[in-house]
C-alpha cells in the first residue's frame, strides 16, 4: 500500500477519486491507533466485541474521516481537493463536494458509534474505547458538528461559509 502511495508523489499521477479511496482506506492508521489506544487505557473488550462487524464498521468509518481530514490539509497530488476539482472542474463545485464528503463520513462515523453503543448497552470499556476514538478524530471530547475550527469550515451569522484551507 504505502509503495503504490509513493509511486504515485514520486510520478506525480492523479489517482481517481475511487483509487484514491480505496488508497486512504488500505493505508490509514485507525486500527493501529486503536489499538495503542486499548493497550495504554487499559481497555479490556470481550472477544464478542472485538470480532464483531459493528466495532469493524466502527473503524471503517474513522478511517473514512481521517482519511477525508488529514490528506485535504497536504499538498501532494493525491490531495483529495486536487482530485476533487479534477473530476469536477470548478472550484465550488470542489470546495461543496469536499464538505458533502466530510459530512457523509462524520454521520457514518456517528450513525456507526450509535449502533455499536446500542448493541453493547453498558459496556464500560466500549464507551471508552469510543470516546478515545472521537477525542482521536475531532481533535475534542464529543462528536460535534461540521460548524467546528477543527475542519476549518466557519459559519457567519449572516450565513456566509468561510472554508480555511
Amino acid at each position: 500500500m504505502v509503495g503504490r502511495e509513493q509511486k504515485l508523489q514520486l510520478t506525480a499521477s492523479m489517482p481517481s477519486l475511487e483509487g484514491y479511496w480505496r488508497l486512504g482506506m488500505e493505508t490509514s492508521a485507525v486500527k493501529l491507533l486503536t489499538a495503542t489506544l486499548r493497550y495504554t487505557c487499559e481497555v479490556q473488550l470481550p472477544i464478542e466485541i472485538q470480532d464483531s462487524k459493528l466495532l469493524n464498521d466502527l473503524y471503517e468509518a474513522a478511517n473514512g474521516l481521517t482519511s477525508v481530514k488529514e490528506v485535504a490539509a497536504g499538498a501532494s497530488s493525491s490531495n483529495i481537493l486536487f482530485i476533487l476539482y479534477a473530476a469536477t472542474g470548478s472550484i465550488d463545485a470542489t470546495v461543496q463536494a469536499s464538505l458533502d464528503l466530510l459530512q457523509k463520513c462524520s454521520d457514518n462515523y456517528e450513525t456507526c458509534v450509535a449502533r455499536l453503543l446500542a448493541a453493547y448497552d453498558g459496556e464500560s470499556a466500549l464507551k471508552q474505547l469510543v470516546m478515545g476514538t472521537s477525542v482521536f478524530l475531532h481533535g475534542q471530547s464529543g462528536l460535534e458538528s461540521l460548524n467546528q475550527a477543527i475542519y476549518g469550515v466557519e459559519t457567519g451569522d449572516d450565513g456566509e461559509v468561510v472554508v480555511q484551507m
